[in-house]
């Protein structure tokens, strides 16, 4: 059935779109998860709409994932009104909205401030999500472009982050490709990231929660030729 696609902006900017939901969530969340050999815990620094929740959650090695988002209402209005972009329905074992998910917590709270007091945590992986920057000053505006790019770099080298990676999908619903960056501390990460394509698809295929109506693994672009 055909449905239109729907944009959600947060104070006049666009953060993402129905038609972009899967493909860019998925390389959001997907290349660092797999390059990490076995991911138990993770923490995700923004997310409103909780999408990301929802790809993290299908990893069967998660054991709890903390989201940090300071915007209670997104969290709350997305889960009234965007309910398949945060839907966890047809995982095994989750919940019909992912935050409900036994193995999720959601915290409200400033996910700047957060990040600088605990980025140093044992948290298996860490995921970004904080948008544009605004003009005007809020919490989530002080990454400013051009603070956000130096205090990240800072925040990666104090902890021992050596190996930096940048890759682009031109399929997330924005008007331009969009550009990710990941980070390793790990040797062994560093190696996982430059994986075959099979390698990779064996990881997706033993790793990818099964789904309730027997659908296909519940990715729709991420692959082992997309890491390529």
């Amino acid at each position: 059935m055909f449905e239109p696609n729907r944009l959600v902006f947060l104070d006049g900017v666009l953060q993402s779109t129905r038609d972009g939901i899967e493909s860019y969530h998925e390389a959001l969340v997907q290349p660092a998860m797999f390059a990490h050999p076995d991911p138990k815990r993770v923490a995700i620094i923004g997310g409103g709409e909780g999408a990301t929740l929802g790809e993290v959650l299908k990893h069967n090695t998660v054991d709890t994932v903390m989201m940090i988002e300071i915007d209670e209402l997104m969290v709350m209005t997305s889960k009234e009104h965007l309910k398949d972009w945060n839907s966890c329905k047809d995982l095994e074992g989750s919940a019909d909205w992912c935050g409900d998910d036994e193995r999720a917590e959601i915290v409200y709270d400033d996910a700047f401030a957060w990040f600088n007091d605990r980025f140093s945590s044992k948290s298996g992986v860490i995921v970004l999500q904080l948008g544009e920057a605004t003009d005007y000053f809020e919490p989530a505006a002080q990454f400013t472009k051009a603070s956000r790019r130096e205090q990240l770099i800072n925040l990666l080298v104090e902890v021992g982050f050596e190996s930096l990676h940048l890759y682009e999908d031109g399929n997330c619903g924005f008007n331009n490709p969009w550009t990710f960056l990941v980070a390793f501390k790990d040797d062994e990460d560093d190696q996982n990231w430059y994986r075959n394509q099979a390698e990779i698809d064996i990881e997706i295929h033993k790793r990818i929660l099964r789904t309730k109506t027997g659908k296909p693994p519940a990715l729709e672009y991420f692959d082992g030729s997309l890491m390529q």
